[in-house]
């Protein structure tokens, strides 16, 4: 009965690396909440709220990709702080 609890607090956790949730990475979309599951009036055409999915899809994208580079350069940088420049020459053992 604990399972599912705990699956879903674990889907939509934020990750620290990416800043999104596992269930957010998959799907472009984080997991309905229970106060998700309320009945609200719909304002919108489903044209307008498929636009705007589409829309919340490439921004995640692009999140997750501004992120990874960020993250990549700053891997980088701290390799880089710790290595020592080395030469060798003709004859070096």
């Amino acid at each position: 009965m604990i399972l599912p609890v705990a699956e879903f607090a674990y889907n939509s956790s934020v990750d620290r690396t990416i800043g999104v949730s596992p269930f957010e990475v998959v799907t472009g979309f984080n997991p309905r909440q229970p106060i998700d599951l309320v009945p609200m009036a719909h304002h919108h055409s489903r044209i307008q709220i498929l636009h705007r999915h589409l829309h919340l899809i490439y921004m995640h994208y692009m999140r997750k990709s501004d992120k990874r580079m960020k993250n990549n350069a700053d891997y980088k940088a701290s390799a880089d702080f710790h290595r020592r420049l080395r030469t060798f020459n003709v004859g070096d053992m």
